[in-house]
């Protein structure tokens, strides 16, 4: 899961931020976290996986609200997360675990980077925050292209039966008799 800058040229060049999802409409993003605050970045979440059989599939998803998370006096630093509920659920399952109040509580009171605690007691998967950026967005933007491509279907046709034929194909919406215009 990445944060992009929506008007970047690549997917590399629009990164901000990785992070996990957390909820079907929530996700964690690690610091440092000023990009927030930043009124001039307008930023959309990735969310990207494999299919089995041809490309993979994306998610772009707006944010709604962001809840910025730090101890000491630290909220916009490396040590804080960001918890960003999203404008709609994603299909992807969450990458969160579950972890218990008083585990946190101890992790937390040995270390104040709340993703760094978070990372050792599993409960946010290890190394989200060192992948590469070329390893990750290559394949992504290749998928993207390819369903581009077959999206869309350039339709000629012959006469104004043929133009009603499709509208009431599309719409289901005519006041013609069904035989004549479906099978």
């Amino acid at each position: 899961m990445s944060i992009q800058r929506r008007e970047a040229g690549s997917l590399a060049e629009g990164h901000l931020a990785w992070g996990v999802l957390a909820a079907p409409d929530m996700i964690i993003v690690h610091g440092p976290l000023g990009w927030l605050h930043d009124t001039g970045v307008v930023f959309d979440v990735l969310l990207a996986g494999a299919e089995p059989v041809g490309p993979g599939t994306v998610e772009r998803i707006e944010a709604k609200q962001a809840d910025i998370v730090g101890l000491g006096g630290d909220a916009e630093g490396a040590g804080a997360i960001a918890v960003i509920t999203l404008s709609h659920r994603s299909r992807y399952q969450p990458q969160v675990a579950s972890t218990a109040p008083s585990e946190l509580r101890s992790a937390l009171e040995q270390e104040s980077n709340i993703w760094n605690a978070l990372e050792r007691l599993e409960a946010v998967p290890s190394g989200v925050r060192d992948r590469s950026p070329s390893d990750v967005f290559g394949p992504i933007e290749e998928w993207e292209i390819n369903r581009r491509h077959g999206l869309i279907v350039s339709t000629e046709l012959g006469g104004l039966d043929e133009v009603i034929l499709k509208w009431c194909r599309i719409t289901r919406t005519c006041d013609c008799p069904s035989s004549q215009w479906w099978p």
